[in-house]
């Protein structure tokens, strides 16, 4: 994969994350930097850890709906469920059962979403994207 779309994606995958503490931030009124410490960087260390690990950055899973659709969110609820525990760990607090479901689905989804919308980009400017036919063609 290149390096500009690797890159994208890794930007795009942090500010998925950045977009769910600043909603935090606003909904909790804690400061940016207690986010980013709490709950910015226990999800982004099991993401960027654990997920290449299993095929999140192939060129396969990116331009792929079902394997979006499905390997994301399997991966993701795995590196939830270890930065919802780390984050615990980190704030010497206890395990919310409410944050880790909010956090894990709110986070999850805008990954989904992310992620599709990279796609869909990606190929029409590749020109790999058939309008007419709303058909994608193998890369």
């Amino acid at each position: 994969m290149k390096l500009a779309l690797l890159t994208t994606i890794v930007i795009g995958d942090i500010c998925v994350f950045m977009l769910f503490i600043v909603f935090g931030k606003s909904e909790h009124g804690v400061t940016l930097w207690q986010s980013f410490i709490r709950t910015l960087l226990p999800f982004a260390i099991a993401w960027f850890s654990i997920s290449p690990w299993l095929g999140s950055y192939r060129t396969s899973t990116l331009y792929s709906f079902r394997k979006i659709a499905f390997k994301i969110p399997f991966t993701w609820i795995l590196c939830g469920v270890f930065a919802v525990i780390a984050r615990a760990l980190i704030t010497d607090s206890s395990f919310l059962i409410t944050f880790a479901i909010v956090a894990i689905l709110f986070q999850g989804l805008f990954l989904i979403m992310w992620r599709c919308i990279f796609m869909l980009i990606t190929l029409r400017y590749r020109g790999h994207l058939t309008l007419n036919t709303d058909k994608l063609s193998e890369i």
